[in-house]
């Protein structure tokens, strides 16, 4: 049991994947629905399902597939190459500064800083209209089941988030192997998106909020004096209270007493529902997504990431409590088994990671010097036997650890083994109730 438990702390997604079918079985919702239903907004002819004989739109898959591979792949890879060229944009930038003398610039250790954090805003800015983009080309796809909707718009917002957000840092480990320059546009990039994800999520919403409603009672102050306005905006306030106001017959079909406005319960639903729907989770899946890129794909250059992560994190506990209280409506619940493509996602990061941390140490200046004595081809052997050894442990834990734990098999085997037992109880009662029946002859 205590190797089990180190192999299981060795391979956090190992232990993730285990305890999410832990969670999934208690939950109920470990074995799969052995049919899904279509999607709301799935778009097709009308005809009878062959499996539940319902009527359901139907649409064939081989179109939502050549709309897959050959009107949305190109198009996400063109913005892969936009955000390319905008990064490459931002090392112009920095370059042309650092060509500038010192002496023409009296705050030129600060300038430095500029292209950095303008090139995290566009980072911000253009993520925020891609996810806008990716989830309409999405629905364009047109797949049948929540699961393929997801998956796909997946696909498109990782490649994306990935190309803008990491790519910087991998043009400057690898290619221009400036590590303290790596060090700094990491900091920067991590702290300054820390810091607007926690103003966009939480500060700028109740902002809007109260400032749209502060700009619309003053707006209809300064109406409500003109005489003009006046008749209007009093026809208007009736015409409102009428179309919301409960008949008597309403009522009584209703079976209850009509809530008075000066009821806690009344104001209380009255406020939820000014309050903005849930997004959903995908916004939150990606901000753990980047981070962890940002914490593990180049820890071994800037390993201050990490405590930077979790003071994030801990701040992001408070934050996202009152998000869901203060600035969003309740968000109905829905049964998953896992979190879907965002496994494979992170799993993806965590097997990068140990190639470009094996990369940055055999880079490192500093580390090499220690080990001078040695030739570059052994020292290449060295990082790259390192990086296989890693891969290779990873590889058969996945093979040895199941991704369900020993009790979980167990219950399951047990009631399915109950279920058969009272299966066959009733069959055999059945058939002898039929045995004992005298025969007419």
């Amino acid at each position: 049991m205590f190797f089990q438990r180190e192999k299981d702390c060795f391979s956090p997604f190992k232990m993730w994947k285990r305890r999410s079918n832990e969670l999934a079985y208690t939950w109920g919702t470990l074995t799969p629905a052995p049919y899904d239903d279509p999607r709301a907004n799935y778009r097709g002819k009308l005809l009878a399902d062959p499996v539940t004989g319902q009527i359901q739109p139907y649409y064939p898959r081989w179109k939502t597939l050549i709309k897959v591979y050959c009107g949305s792949l190109p198009v996400v890879f063109l913005c892969l190459l936009v955000a390319f060229y905008i990064m490459l944009w931002s090392f112009w930038s920095e370059e042309w500064l650092l060509a500038k003398q010192k002496e023409e610039w009296p705050i030129y250790e600060l300038a430095l800083y500029i292209p950095g954090i303008v090139y995290t805003l566009i980072i911000v800015i253009m993520n925020r209209f891609y996810r806008i983009f990716a989830t309409r080309l999405t629905e364009w796809e047109n797949h049948r089941t929540e699961s393929q909707f997801e998956r796909n718009r997946v696909v498109k917002l990782v490649l994306f988030e990935f190309v803008n957000n990491f790519m910087s840092l991998f043009y400057i480990a690898f290619y221009l192997q400036n590590m303290e320059m790596l060090r700094m546009q990491i900091a920067t990039m991590l702290i300054v998106l820390q810091f607007l994800n926690h103003f966009e999520e939480a500060l700028l919403p109740i902002a809007l909020r109260y400032g749209s409603e502060k700009v619309e009672e003053l707006l209809v102050n300064y109406l409500a004096k003109k005489k003009r306005y006046r008749r209007f905006l009093e026809a208007r306030l009736k015409r409102e209270d009428a179309e919301n106001r409960l008949t008597a017959e309403d009522i009584r079909n209703l079976k209850t007493d009509e809530i008075s406005s000066d009821n806690p319960a009344y104001r209380q639903a009255v406020d939820e529902g000014l309050l903005e729907s849930y997004y959903g989770t995908i916004e939150d899946y990606l901000e753990l997504f980047i981070q962890f890129g940002y914490v593990f794909l180049f820890s071994a250059v800037y390993p201050m990431a990490g405590i930077l992560a979790l003071l994030n994190n801990l701040l992001e506990i408070r934050a996202d409590a009152f998000k869901m209280c203060k600035v969003f409506q309740r968000p109905p619940s829905m049964k998953v088994r896992h979190i879907g493509a965002w496994q494979p996602a992170l799993q993806f990061l965590g097997a990068l990671s140990v190639l470009t941390n094996c990369g940055l140490l055999y880079l490192s200046p500093s580390l090499r010097s220690s080990f001078s004595d040695w030739s570059e081809t052994s020292w290449l052997l060295l990082w790259a036997g390192v990086e296989h050894l890693i891969l290779a442990l990873q590889l058969v834990l996945a093979m040895v650890i199941p991704n369900v734990p020993l009790w979980v098999r167990q219950s399951m085997a047990r009631s399915e083994h109950e279920i058969r037992r009272k299966l066959e109880e009733r069959v055999h009662s059945d058939l002898e109730k039929r045995l004992s029946k005298p025969c007419d002859i």
